[in-house]
C-alpha cells in the first residue's frame, strides 16, 4: 500500500491482479471517460469491446448495444477476462453484483458500496459519523422544512440533489432569492427527477478544488493522480457547474501535503 501521494499506479498491470498480456476487456459505457480507458488499454495491447456505441472507438475496439442481462451472456460467449464499468448508473443498478454472481471478473464497486456516489445524504452522514472532514450541512426530504431553513440561512450556500444527476445536481446560491428558486426547481419541479426528492444544503467553501480518485480493495487505498474539473460553464469561472467538460492535470496550486492530508483524513478512513 503506498504511504504517500507520490506513488501512483498508471497501468492495468500495476493496479490489478490480471496477469494476462493480451486480455479481452469489455468496457461498459460509451462516453469520453470510457473512450479514454479503452484507448489506454488498447495501447497496452489488450483486445477491447465496448457496451455502447462510440464512433470514436473505430480502430480501437468493437461496440455493442447490450442490456445488463445480455452483458452476462456476451461476456461468457466472448470469453471476456475483465469488465470495467464507467457510468455510475450501472453501478447503482447492481451490475457488478450481477457479473460477480456469474463468476465474471469485474472492476467497480458493488451496489451497496455505490451508495457513496448515488446518495449525497448517505455520504454526508457517513463522513459525520466517522469524523471525516466535510462542510457543515443539513439534509431534508420535506420541501416545506427545507424552505423554512433557507429563510434564515447564511449565504452563499450550496444545494445538492441527493441522487445521481449527471454531475449537474449541485447549485451555488448567492442569496435567499436564488436559494428558494433553486430549491423549488429541484424538490417541486423535479428538475433532476427523483434525484431531488431529498437535498443536502451545506455551507459554501471557497478555495482550490481538486478530485482525488483512488482504487480501493478492502481497506487498501491506491490514489491516482489528482486532477481539477473544468467546473463552470462560462469563461471567468462563471455560470452553473457542469457535469461533462473533463478534467486537467497537473495542478499548479495543490501541494503534496494537501494530497497526503486528503489520503490520510478522507480516503483511508472512508475505506
Amino acid at each position: 500500500m503506498p504511504q504517500t501521494s507520490m506513488v501512483y499506479p498508471w497501468s492495468l498491470q500495476a493496479c490489478a491482479t490480471l496477469s494476462i498480456n493480451m486480455a479481452r476487456i469489455l468496457v461498459v459505457g460509451n462516453g469520453g471517460r470510457e473512450h479514454a480507458i479503452s484507448d489506454k488499454l488498447y495501447e497496452e495491447g489488450h483486445v477491447i469491446f465496448m457496451a455502447g456505441k462510440n464512433p470514436g472507438l473505430k480502430g480501437i475496439g468493437q461496440c455493442f448495444d447490450l442490456t445488463n442481462e445480455e452483458l452476462v451472456s456476451f461476456s461468457k460467449e466472448k470469453e471476456i477476462d475483465l469488465v470495467i464499468i464507467g457510468p455510475e448508473a450501472f453501478l447503482a443498478e447492481g451490475l457488478v453484483d450481477l457479473l460477480k454472481e456469474n463468476h465474471i471478473r469485474v472492476f467497480g464497486p458493488s451496489k451497496k458500496a455505490s451508495v457513496l456516489e448515488t446518495s449525497k445524504v448517505f455520504s454526508k452522514k457517513l463522513m459525520e459519523n466517522y469524523d471525516i472532514p466535510t462542510a457543515s450541512y443539513e439534509t431534508f426530504d420535506s420541501y416545506e422544512k427545507a424552505r423554512a431553513y433557507l429563510e434564515t440561512a447564511s449565504y452563499p450556500l450550496v444545494i445538492k440533489a441527493d441522487g445521481l444527476a449527471a454531475g449537474k445536481g449541485v447549485v451555488i446560491c448567492k442569496d435567499k432569492e436564488e436559494g428558494l428558486k433553486n430549491l423549488e426547481e429541484i424538490m417541486v419541479g423535479l428538475k433532476f427527477s427523483s434525484a431531488g426528492s431529498k437535498v443536502v444544503i451545506e455551507e459554501f467553501l471557497e478555495g482550490e478544488e481538486f478530485s482525488l480518485i483512488a482504487l480501493v480493495s478492502g481497506e487498501n487505498v491506491y490514489p491516482l493522480m489528482p486532477v481539477q474539473d473544468h467546473k463552470r460553464a462560462f469563461d471567468g469561472d462563471e455560470g452553473p457547474n457542469t457535469g461533462g467538460m473533463g478534467v486537467y492535470m497537473p495542478i499548479k496550486n495543490i501541494k503534496d501535503s494537501d494530497i497526503d492530508e486528503a489520503i490520510e483524513k478522507i480516503l483511508r478512513p472512508t475505506a
